[in-house]
């Protein structure tokens, strides 16, 4: 693909899953820039730096090819009025310092994760999609801090550490603080934890089915006086199918997890409790009220992993290599699900291996997993 805008410095960058065309620098005068076509990355500082602000660009529009945006790419854009994202971008970790100009972002519906907007002051409107169910307690917060902000708050109850973000997720109706915990109603997942005095103990909704990354985060409470404000008993529902990475990080006075249900009934990171003291990383100490069967074994396996299972044993009977990324694909595809993490199929992977023999290997000529017999027959 070549490009010979002489106001872009593009270059191609190979690995070994994909090719990307990664926007460099603009360096032309134009008030509405349109990013060309192909291009699915945006360096840092792209468009303006500390050093050389951009006092030309009003609008940058994307193509649909793009599909990254590093943090700084649009810092110092000091009259910048709007950007239309890619639909591809899912996520936003993006700061607009020096975007003086910017008074209003709207985030489009494709995104569903987003760890930080740093914003000047002069940004005071964000139109949220209702598809979000990864959202720092930070996200949205200014890049300067005023002393009035924490006035507002008590510093103690840390909810001037997120006072921003709710503000902002509250004006979209399907975000709603339910039993001390921010929800995304429509996806059923829990945001993050807005209740600071609770005597320690936590009960999380009914009908909840997802806990997000950092749902729980405690890292910001590192002083003593603070220590009354960690959890250290939380219960989680049946309803709860999936635990993200680090959903409980840092919280060091947790020692009592119980979930309403069996083993096999929710997914869980191999680093959901990261930085926990009394919890292993991966919930294998968490207390589930369902017992399991005579033989030490969970009373059944939930049917989406059993054909999840069925599923990887006919790629490898096939003679197929393929890797955790590629099984993740092909799975979201035919079973149609929104989200499935990498830790999941790991899992299923081990559990393959250990619990029916399976006879999985690794082959990096190939890239992928397989099986050294194409004749093992899965006996579920």
């Amino acid at each position: 693909m070549e490009f010979d805008n002489p106001d872009f410095a593009i270059r191609a960058c190979k690995c070994s899953f994909q090719e990307d065309i990664i926007l460099v620098l603009y360096k032309g005068k134009d008030k509405i820039v349109k990013i060309p076509e192909g291009v699915t990355m945006i360096m840092d500082n792209a468009f303006g730096s500390k050093d050389a602000p951009n006092t030309d660009i009003q609008e940058i529009i994307m193509p649909d090819t793009v599909e990254s945006i590093e943090p700084n790419a649009f810092a110092y854009c000091q009259t910048i009025t709007s950007i239309k994202f890619s639909k591809k971008v899912t996520s936003l970790d993006i700061s607009f310092e020096g975007c003086s100009s910017l008074t209003e972002l709207n985030i489009p519906k494709t995104v569903d994760s987003i760890t930080y907007i740093k914003r000047e002051r002069s940004l005071k409107k964000i139109n949220i999609p209702d598809s979000l169910t990864k959202v720092r307690e930070t996200a949205f917060n200014f890049l300067t801090a005023r002393s009035q902000d924490y006035k507002k708050c008590k510093l103690t109850t840390g909810k001037w550490y997120q006072q921003e973000t709710v503000k902002i997720l509250l004006q979209n109706p399907v975000y709603k603080i339910i039993d001390g915990f921010m929800i995304n109603t429509k996806t059923k997942t829990l945001l993050f934890r807005t209740d600071f005095c609770n005597g320690g103990e936590m009960h999380i909704p009914d009908g909840i089915e997802h806990i997000s990354s950092y749902a729980f985060d405690e890292s910001r409470f590192t002083s003593q006086k603070n220590s009354d404000f960690r959890i250290k008993k939380v219960t989680i529902p049946s309803s709860v199918k999936e635990i993200d990475f680090a959903a409980f990080n840092f919280c060091l006075s947790l020692s009592e997890v119980v979930y309403e249900g069996k083993y096999s009934d929710v997914e869980i990171d191999d680093f959901s409790f990261s930085m926990c003291i009394h919890m292993d990383e991966r919930g294998t100490n968490i207390i589930f009220t369902e017992s399991v069967s005579e033989h030490g074994k969970d009373s059944k396996t939930s049917n989406l992993r059993l054909e999840r299972l069925v599923f990887i044993h006919h790629c490898f009977q096939q003679g197929c290599y393929m890797n955790k990324n590629q099984l993740q694909e092909e799975m979201m595809n035919y079973f149609g699900l929104a989200t499935l993490g990498i830790s999941t199929i790991t899992r299923d992977l081990e559990f393959l291996r250990d619990r029916f023999n399976a006879p999985i290997e690794y082959d990096y000529f190939h890239k992928g997993y397989y099986y050294t017999n194409k004749k093992f027959e899965l006996k579920l």
